[in-house]
């Protein structure tokens, strides 16, 4: 006979093993042990203080948006309800300008590889995050 013959003929000899009568009750009693000594705590996915850095910097941009394309002397929308006084305000907005001069000179490709790495990095920590929990 093979090893494995033999093997089968002595398994099929063997008693059947069967739980004890209270075997469900107790493996739950265990389990409610270990929820009360370790209880699941509810983390919010992102916390209270980054919403309130989110909301900050959405601000921030709107109100940028709404000064730049409201209060820029010479916009199309320069006259009207919304229009400062004549007053030359091209000394707070050369940052601005220097900035959107930056940004039409890269390529749409590099823009598109940055959004990337962007979104790998925001992915990595989601990850790290969920890793440890």
């Amino acid at each position: 006979m093979k090893k494995q013959d033999l093997l089968i003929a002595y398994l099929k000899e063997l008693p059947r093993e069967e739980p004890s009568g209270n075997f469900t009750q107790m493996v739950m009693s265990r389990v409610q042990l270990e929820t009360i000594k370790s209880p699941v705590v509810y983390q919010p996915l992102i916390s209270k203080e980054v919403w309130r850095k989110v909301i900050v910097v959405s601000g921030l941009l709107l109100l940028g948006a709404v000064i730049l394309f409201f209060y820029l002397p010479g916009s199309a929308n320069s006259t009207g309800y919304f229009t400062l006084p004549n007053v030359d305000y091209s000394i707070i907005f050369k940052p601005f300008m220097v900035l959107t001069q930056a940004f039409d000179k890269l390529s749409v490709t590099f823009v598109g590889i940055l959004m990337a790495i962007g979104s790998l990095l925001l992915v990595d920590q989601l990850y790290s995050r969920f890793a440890n929990h």
